[in-house]
């Protein structure tokens, strides 16, 4: 299992590089190349008479999720007998029953051990002074199992079932993690997870013959459906809870191109800009107008329009640079963000297209 576990993690990355959104191969030769590059590397070694390594690899690949908004901190693991003279060169026994870890601070060749025995997050914490990124999924177990109807029964619910002893939730658990983060700023959604070790009975109920296994319950509804999602390592998660909940979330937590438009606006934005006209282009603007209490949306166009009709086609440019440089600063996930992201979707809507001969030159705004 742990060889196959190894192998796997040898053909996550190139050998010149590293990954933030998955465990890394963990050699002398790579430690090397990551403490180079003054990296933190929480490191772990296991080894087929180890007890407790299931559940430690399911905190390490946990810990990519805890520490991904860390950029200089990675998490890399190995069997122990591979290389023995590696791992004598940290103190790491070829036979042990324990997962064994080692820390290197900020490219520090010095590995630091749990001494202490402390649980492997607040160790990690301590050492680094990184506290561990908060989790957005409510744990389901017997002692709050009624909340999920009376406190969350008008949201669309996604239930995770796992056991940490499974490789395969060892490998989805942190992009479970990454989707319920990208949504903890939505009111209809939540993320369940439901651990089948400690809530064999929850697990029963629901009928679960295997994990990992996904489950939907629409809001007001009871009936525990299972339509067929399918992850590995997290994607098609975001999408579908899009689709369940109206939302336009990207894999990185910002919105999508289609965020804060209208088809029936994109098209009155592609007339107005089609027709050098003042007159033509008012009777457009009121159009647009007569459409903001039924379509909130429709202010932005609106003030597009003005600001067009004002300043001129080259406020458009204008417009876009200033969104683009405010989203840099706007925190993911923030109103502000949201508010921009909407704008700047709009705005594209008043782009001309570009053409060269018959080429078309196109963008996410305009491929539609």
């Amino acid at each position: 299992m742990y060889s196959l576990f190894f192998l796997l993690l040898l053909a996550w990355v190139r050998c010149d590089q590293y990954t933030k959104s998955g465990v890394n191969p963990l050699t002398n030769e790579k430690l090397d190349s990551y403490l180079s590059s003054n990296l933190t590397v929480i490191a772990m070694w296991s080894n087929k008479d180890c007890v407790d390594c299931d559940m430690e690899l399911y905190t390490l690949f946990k810990m990519v999720y805890s520490f991904s908004d860390k950029e200089e901190v990675i998490v890399a693991a190995a069997n122990t007998g591979i290389d023995r003279e590696f791992e004598e060169k940290y103190g790491i026994a070829e036979s042990s029953r324990n997962a064994q870890y080692r820390i290197f601070v900020k490219g520090n060749p010095s590995g630091l051990s749990n001494t202490e025995h402390k649980p492997t997050l607040e160790w990690v914490k301590d050492v680094t002074g990184y506290s561990p990124r908060k989790e957005y999924v409510f744990f389901l177990s017997d002692h709050n199992f009624g909340q999920l109807k009376t406190k969350f029964g008008d949201r669309h619910v996604l239930m995770l079932f796992c056991r940490a002893s499974s490789s395969k939730c060892q490998n989805l658990v942190s992009g479970y993690l990454t989707s319920a983060y990208v949504f903890r700023h939505s009111q209809n959604s939540l993320f369940v997870y439901v651990d089948c070790f400690n809530n064999k009975n929850i697990c029963k109920l629901y009928n679960i013959p295997d994990v990992p296994a996904f489950r939907y319950i629409a809001p007001g509804s009871d009936d525990v459906v299972n339509e067929g999602l399918k992850s590995v390592r997290g994607e098609n998660i975001i999408g579908y809870m899009n689709e369940k909940c109206g939302t336009r979330y990207r894999v990185n937590g910002n919105y999508d191109e289609m965020y804060g438009r209208l088809r029936e606006l994109d098209l009155i934005a592609h007339q107005f800009m089609n027709k050098d006209n003042k007159e033509y282009r008012m009777g457009l603007m009121k159009t647009v107008l007569d459409m903001v209490d039924a379509h909130p949306e429709a202010s932005r166009y609106f003030n597009m329009m003005k600001s067009i009709m004002k300043r001129g086609d080259p406020s458009i440019m204008e417009e876009l640079s200033s969104l683009k440089q405010k989203l840099k600063s706007a925190e993911v996930g923030s109103k502000e963000n949201k508010a921009l992201s909407a704008r700047l979707n709009v705005v594209h809507q008043f782009e001309k297209i570009v053409t060269w001969k018959e080429l078309v030159l196109c963008h996410p705004w305009n491929i539609d």
